[in-house]
C-alpha cells in the first residue's frame, strides 16, 4: 500500500513514464513547532519524534483506502479517492490517534486535480494541491484540522455519517500559499471545541 509522493521533478521529465491528471484528496499532518523541537531536541529523540509521527499516520492511512503515503520534512501526505468521507474520518483518526503524545501536529485537507505518474513500475503525484494541503495544515494550531471551501458543502451535506463531528463557520484567510485569492477555510471540529488557527 506505501508508494511515495516526489514532490520535485524527475530528470527526465518524459521518458519511460505515463503521467495523467485525475482528481484526489491530499491530506497533510503537519507538526506544530516543528521548528523549537527541532532546538530543542538531539538530532536521534528528534528523528524518533518525526518518526513517531510517520507511524500514527501510516497506522490510520491503512484503515482506509489510502492509495499514496509520502514525508516531506515533518509533513506526512495521504492522497485518496475523492469519492467518499475517507479524507475526514482519516483526519479525525490522526488527530485522535495524536492525544496524549508530546508534541501535536494540524491537519489540512485539499481537493483537486493532481498528476498522476507512473515509473519504474511507481505511481506518484504531482502539482499544486498537495502544497495546498500544507498550507491549510500549517496555519492550524495543535489539534486543528482545517479544510478549503470546496469540500465544505460535500462535508456539511454528509456530517451525521461522522458521528460527533461538526463543521467551524467559514473564516477568509487572507494569504494562503498557493491559493490565487483570499481563501474561505472552516475547521473540521472533532472535539466538541475547535482549536483555531495560529496567529
Amino acid at each position: 500500500m506505501k508508494n511515495l509522493i516526489h514532490l520535485e521533478a524527475p530528470s527526465h521529465p518524459t521518458k519511460g513514464r505515463v503521467q495523467n491528471v485525475v482528481t484526489r484528496t491530499i491530506i497533510c499532518s503537519d507538526i506544530v513547532g516543528a521548528k523549537t523541537l527541532y532546538e530543542n531536541l538531539t538530532g536521534p529523540k528528534y528523528a524518533a519524534t518525526l518518526d513517531q509521527h510517520i507511524d500514527l499516520v501510516s497506522s490510520c492511512a491503512a484503515e482506509i483506502s489510502a492509495e499514496f503515503i509520502d514525508v516531506d520534512g515533518d509533513s506526512v501526505y495521504v492522497v485518496i479517492d475523492t469519492s467518499n468521507l475517507e479524507h475526514a474520518k482519516l483526519a479525525v483518526a490522526i488527530q485522535k490517534s495524536g492525544v496524549g503524545l508530546p508534541f501535536g501536529f494540524s491537519v489540512g485537507i485539499a481537493q483537486g486535480e493532481v498528476v498522476s505518474i507512473v515509473e519504474g513500475g511507481l505511481t506518484r503525484f504531482e502539482g499544486v494541491n498537495l502544497v495546498k494541503s500544507k498550507a491549510l495544515a500549517r496555519i492550524g494550531k495543535a489539534g486543528a484540522i482545517f479544510i478549503e471551501s470546496g469540500l465544505t458543502n460535500q462535508l456539511s451535506q454528509n456530517l451525521h455519517l461522522l458521528g460527533g463531528v461538526t463543521l467551524g463557520p467559514s473564516v477568509q484567510h487572507p494569504a494562503l500559499p498557493y491559493f490565487d485569492k483570499p481563501s474561505d477555510v472552516s475547521e473540521l471540529i472533532w472535539s466538541g471545541n475547535a482549536f483555531g488557527m495560529k496567529l
